[in-house]
């Protein structure tokens, strides 16, 4: 089993009831949810089909950024967010 560990930035839309959470080491994995902790839960189920996909297509995984690097704008803050794998494709 492999574990990664990535930051996330989560934010709470005005006027929205829900939150976004986005991973910026890896465009186009996001995911949303009505509180912080259901937006936490389906943050760990989206990293880890984003990165099992990468994993099955050969892809490198990137090195996550530091959470502390991240420019955040108010509103925003940090989760790390953890998936665990079972190894897969060709990045064993």
């Amino acid at each position: 089993m492999r574990k990664f560990v990535f930051p996330a930035i989560a934010e709470k839309y005005d006027g929205f009831a829900n939150y976004c959470v986005s991973f910026p080491d890896l465009p186009g994995c996001a995911t949303t949810g009505n509180t912080l902790e259901e937006c936490r839960r389906n943050a760990v189920k989206a990293l880890e089909l984003h990165l099992s996909g990468m994993l099955i297509d050969g892809d490198e995984i990137p090195v996550p950024s530091p959470a502390e690097a991240l420019k955040l704008t108010d509103g925003e803050l940090v989760l790390e967010i953890e998936a665990a794998l079972e190894c897969c494709g060709r990045n064993k």
